[in-house]
């Protein structure tokens, strides 16, 4: 698990994508306008937190996560 909460952040490096084994990302409560395609590389994600956030849509690559049970983006305009 990776718990990245409540630390502001603007942007995700394009290097997360390198974290293919990671199975938990916990992104609430920062500053995200974007996720970058590379998330596609996360094939192993089964759980994605990314509320309150400044999301407004979501990359393709996306829908590439095969073990994506959960995806929670509520508060995000």
């Amino acid at each position: 698990m990776l718990n990245l909460t409540n630390n502001k952040i603007q942007s995700l490096p394009l290097e997360i994508g390198k974290l293919q084994n990671l199975q938990y990302l916990s992104l609430d409560n920062n500053q995200l306008k974007s996720l970058p395609s590379e998330i596609r590389n996360m094939k192993n994600l089964i759980s994605i937190l990314i509320e309150n956030n400044q999301l407004k849509n979501l990359p393709f690559e996306i829908g590439q996560l095969e073990n994506l049970e959960m995806l929670w983006l509520s508060q995000n305009p």
